[in-house]
């Protein structure tokens, strides 16, 4: 009888000891990490499903293989976070079909308007790293390829970038800002006169070198707003409420290097004169138009120019270096290749918008585009000649027959968590609407990770509970 109460007792400790391991384990993560999956042939509490179902077929199941394709982009996914975690790895096994790259974010808000992107995939750097005309070091995440093997590692060619012409450098998923060098340069010493028409919000970019920056902007009547001075790292150097149409910008003893001024005015606002010494200074990505306003002939190097008109005003014919573009809808975006490295963009009337991805001048002797070559904007362009370096950032999936595996890494400190604890994010698959065999998704894994927790510190946060709680 004594044996029978010793097992029900027993049973009745180890059972909710059981219990209470498993949801330490599995809610609260008392190790330290959590692996969550999602293989598409079973739902799974942590992992959701991908969604909207309207951009993806339906769910292929197999015994040993079900998968999903995807049809449409962006679709979405979204892991339950129960506690705090510190980071996580995004495991996504995939097969891409005609899909050229492949990406995968971190949203930052509830819509995911803001979201973090990573590479999951690319084509294009998936064959330069086999590529025998290409040398490649790496190192902690970090690819760098080389034409002439002249840099042993990857700190070495880093701390040489501002020595290297521009135009002999792409950049892939790099965010660090490098510093930039213009050798023999010389500054202007004469101020000169733009009159142009331009309406809100603009961004100015110049290299300055033993020379103080000096802009003076006239803006319409009762203009608000302020202006903002960074610099190539993008710290706040100056910044000043607008007074008066008047706006002079001038700060002296800056150090060599890129800035960027940004005119924070309201769209009823206008940029109506600009005066400057500036040798060198230009537009970043885009200019607004005024209506009943002709623009001047605009340079870039971008390897694509955006035109869209506001309204009927802005129906136009356009001249890209002297082909003609029909503009002929209002608030259609006409997307226009380019194959020069100076293009010229000449409008006959205002009310447009031009975008671009590099910079816009007025003056082709003053372009300037501070913006190392993306890998997307120099495949099968000029660009690509001169190219000497590519520096990656890229984690190559693992190859296993038709499949690859891709590992992402995010830093979930200060990142947006709803109501039901879950964290968002998205695989965005650009022009796959333009190919044939779609990609498809076979597996989602989440390994979440913490400080481990231990008895001391389960003991403490308890502590601090009580205290709080009186």
């Amino acid at each position: 009888m004594k044996t029978y109460k010793t097992i029900l007792i027993t049973i009745l400790i180890l059972v909710p000891i059981t219990i209470l391991s498993y949801c330490g384990f599995f809610f609260f993560a008392l190790s330290g990490q959590v692996n969550h999956v999602y293989r598409f042939n079973s739902n799974n509490a942590f992992i959701s499903r991908l969604f909207p179902t309207n951009r993806l077929d339906e769910i292929t199941r197999d015994i040993s293989n079900s998968f999903q394709t995807m049809i449409y982009e962006p679709v979405y996914f979204r892991v339950k976070t129960p506690v705090h975690f510190d980071k996580t790895t995004i495991q996504v096994t995939f097969s891409p079909g005609e899909q050229k790259t492949l990406e995968l974010g971190l949203a930052h808000d509830a819509e995911a308007t803001s979201v973090e992107m990573q590479p999951l995939y690319n084509k294009y750097v998936e064959d330069l790293l086999i590529n025998p005309d290409w040398h490649n070091i790496s190192a902690n995440g970090y690819i760098l390829l080389q034409k002439n093997q002249k840099y042993q590692n990857i700190p070495n060619f880093e701390s040489n970038i501002a020595n290297i012409p521009k135009n002999e450098i792409a950049f892939y998923n790099i965010s660090q800002a490098y510093p930039y060098n213009i050798a023999n340069y010389v500054a202007a010493n004469t101020t000169k006169s733009y009159d142009i028409c331009l309406q809100g919000k603009h961004e100015i970019v110049t290299y300055i070198n033993n020379e103080k920056l000096n802009f003076i902007i006239k803006l319409s009547d009762n203009s608000k707003g302020n202006f903002v001075v960074y610099n190539y790292q993008n710290e706040e150097v100056y910044k000043k409420n607008i007074s008066s149409s008047i706006v002079p910008i001038e700060i002296p003893e800056l150090l060599p290097g890129i800035y960027k001024i940004i005119l924070n005015i309201d769209n009823e606002s206008k940029i109506l004169n600009i005066k400057t010494n500036q040798k060198l200074w230009s537009f970043n990505y885009f200019m607004n138009f005024c209506e009943n306003n002709t623009p001047p002939v605009l340079y870039s190097d971008s390897n694509k120019v955006f035109l869209q008109a506001k309204d009927e005003g802005g129906v136009q014919i356009a001249h890209i270096n002297n082909a003609k573009f029909n503009i002929a809808e209002r608030n259609k975006q006409y997307i226009i290749p380019t194959e020069q490295k100076l293009n010229s963009i000449s409008l006959s009337a205002g009310g447009l918008i031009v975008n671009v991805n590099s910079t816009l001048s007025l003056v082709p002797d003053n372009y300037l585009n501070p913006y190392y070559l993306r890998l997307s904007d120099i495949i099968d362009l000029p660009q690509a000649n001169d190219l000497q370096y590519i520096f990656l950032n890229y984690n190559p999936p693992k190859k296993t027959g038709d499949q690859y595996i891709a590992n992402v890494d995010f830093n979930l400190e200060n990142v947006y968590i709803d109501a039901n604890k879950l964290v968002k994010f998205v695989i965005s698959a650009p022009n796959i609407e333009k190919i044939n065999e779609k990609p498809k998704f076979y597996e989602l894994r989440a390994t979440l990770t913490r400080q481990p927790m231990t008895i001391q510190t389960i003991f403490q946060k308890i502590v601090s509970k009580m205290n709080y709680a009186q």
